[in-house]
């Protein structure tokens, strides 16, 4: 890029830093194209292990299918993330991802426990779920993409980081308020998930589909509605015009330059420990319930559904105010107050007391909020480091997401082949503890 427009996207992020040329409308718009995933994502790590360990009865399988899962969601974001730079419109890659993740998620959910044989099940749910994570990978990379594309300044950036997050908030809360009413719709006997909870998860699930659907046309509109078309036609004007070698090696010269930012790689390590920490408390806050349950500790099965709202309420209660913090506190302050929270949430847990509803209550509260600031100022720090320079924003999600994927997928996986006591869940929330602090330790060595 020559220096005049090295300049001129320098002097325009400075000038534009308070201002935002972005509708409300616009802003919930875009929000509404990540819900489909968020739908999805909460049933996949709340509710998929529960489902297959206790409706399918595929224990030792579960996490193994969980790893392929977050594993291929990895592969396929390092691969989506260099092609919607090169090729095509974020808006298509993103068509493309959402008619894939509608094909293939609810499938995990309609296939019976008897109906293959067991070498077939395998092969099923693995083709599935791959299939799956291919199109959530593709609707992820491209919808954060477009947030550089369509935004001018700092602030627009912070707030379509925001409004996206609290979409997925409330789609959370969606998850769980469907499962509450269908879980709660069952035997009086039945006080823990099994095999007869089967049609309940298949019409949670078919049900959701729908919502994500909806909210998919309702981005697509708004994306109309917003001119992005116009928004990315001056950008690429502006990219063209600083192209100075035609031969390729200016594209080539700058996708090194990325790949060796080392301050990169720390931010991808400060958005995977927040990362980390939420999949933690999502996949594992409804199996420790389900476990309290066994134990007989006066948990209901309705509390699988309401703990997690609670979390999620919480969640999205502080992702509103973060929208005005935002703008006077630094994302360093805004990111270790998150993880302070979040780490005094553990301990709770990590205390040997008799807990109650109250207790859960509260508990849920603290981890909602930790979580929910950690990962709005960790996706806020990742935007503020692609800046204006939106030709690289595809690549730069995609090895942010891709260390998350991967990391996730081993911990899941390494959780679930270690030996279990009858208090091993609540070890595990406990210890997710960690994670905060090494995301602290990351943060704060990134240079300006």
């Amino acid at each position: 890029m020559s220096k005049e427009n090295k300049q001129k996207l320098k002097s325009d992020e400075s000038n534009n830093i308070d201002e935002s040329n972005l509708s409300i409308i616009t802003k919930i718009g875009y929000g509404c194209g990540h819900v489909l995933n968020d739908l999805f994502a909460t049933v996949w790590f709340s509710y998929t292990l529960l489902f297959l360990k206790y409706v399918l009865l595929m224990p030792i399988e579960a996490g193994s299918f969980m790893m392929l899962g977050q594993l291929t969601d990895a592969f396929f974001s390092a691969i989506v993330g260099f092609l919607t730079d090169l090729y095509g419109t974020k808006r298509n890659w993103h068509f493309i991802g959402s008619i894939i993740v509608c094909l293939s998620f609810p499938m995990i959910f309609v296939m019976q426990r008897d109906v293959l044989p067991y070498w077939a099940k395998i092969f099923y749910f693995s083709a599935v779920i791959a299939l799956f994570q291919c199109g959530w990978a593709t609707v992820q990379i491209s919808h954060l993409a477009i947030i550089p594309e369509y935004s001018n300044s700092e602030k627009e950036r912070s707030e379509l980081n925001a409004v996206r997050f609290s979409m997925s908030i409330l789609s959370n809360i969606t998850v769980f308020v469907i499962a509450f009413v269908f879980l709660h719709i069952r035997d009086k006997h039945a006080d823990e998930i099994g095999p007869a909870d089967f049609e309940k998860f298949r019409n949670i699930t078919l049900l959701l589909t729908l919502i994500g659907i909806v909210t998919t046309i309702l981005f697509y509109i708004s994306l109309s509605y917003g001119k992005y078309s116009d928004r990315i036609k001056e950008k690429n004007a502006l990219a063209l015009n600083s192209v100075e070698d035609p031969s390729g090696k200016k594209t080539s010269m700058r996708i090194m330059n990325v790949l060796t930012n080392i301050e990169l790689y720390k931010v991808a390590f400060v958005y995977t420990f927040s990362r980390l920490f939420l999949l933690i408390c999502i996949i594992y806050i409804p199996i420790w319930l389900n476990e309290l349950m066994k134990l007989k500790t006066g948990q209901t099965i309705e509390n699988i559904a309401i703990i997690p709202l609670t979390f999620f309420a919480s969640s999205f209660v502080v992702a509103v105010l973060l929208k005005f913090i935002n703008q006077n506190i630094s994302q360093n302050i805004i990111y270790s107050i998150g993880s302070l929270i979040s780490i005094f949430g553990c301990i709770i847990i990590a205390v040997p007391i008799n807990i109650k509803v109250i207790e859960l209550v509260g508990i849920a509260i603290l981890l909602g909020a930790g979580s929910s600031i950690t990962q709005i100022s960790s996706m806020c720090i990742a935007s503020n480091f692609i800046g204006s320079k939106c030709e690289n924003g595809g690549l730069v999600y995609s090895i942010v997401t891709v260390c998350d994927k991967i990391f996730s997928g081993i911990i899941i996986f390494i959780i679930e082949i270690i030996g279990k006591k009858s208090d091993y869940y609540t070890g595990v929330l406990a210890i997710n503890g960690i994670m905060p602090v090494l995301g602290i330790l990351v943060l704060f060595s990134i240079k300006k």
